[in-house]
């Protein structure tokens, strides 16, 4: 298979479209702006929007056993965004939610509505 050319594994091409993804998230307006509390809706919608936009890859990374990765990219974003304005350990427990959120998306289909998702959140960690 020609795609082994440029990558040593299979894995390295997961991870390669893993960090493009996030790095387009992060780059979007909507991701760089600090205004609000990280429990904002506004920060919640776009996280779920791009979640729902590729979640066939990401269906695949979870089902695979690769959501430790994404787990990381979520925490790493999150802590560094709101670093020094709220308490780390608030901030990781809240990208451990998001995360688990996205496999429980992910398990149901995305049968429920984001927006239920988002309240659910925004009342835990208001």
């Amino acid at each position: 298979m020609t795609f082994y050319r440029n990558y040593d594994s299979i894995e390295d091409i997961i991870f390669k479209e893993l960090f493009e993804i996030f790095d387009m998230y992060k780059n979007d307006e909507n991701a760089s702006s600090r205004d609000g509390a990280f429990f904002n809706k506004n920060y919640l919608a776009h996280f779920f929007n791009y979640v729902y936009k590729y979640k066939d890859f990401f269906d695949g990374i979870i089902m695979c056993g690769y959501g430790l990765q994404f787990l990381e990219l979520i925490t790493e974003y999150v802590k560094e965004k709101w670093k020094g304005t709220e308490d780390e350990l608030k901030l990781i427990a809240f990208s451990g939610a998001l995360f688990n959120y996205c496999v429980y998306w992910s398990n149901i289909k995305y049968k429920t509505d984001k927006k239920i998702l988002i309240e659910k959140l925004e009342a835990t960690f208001r």
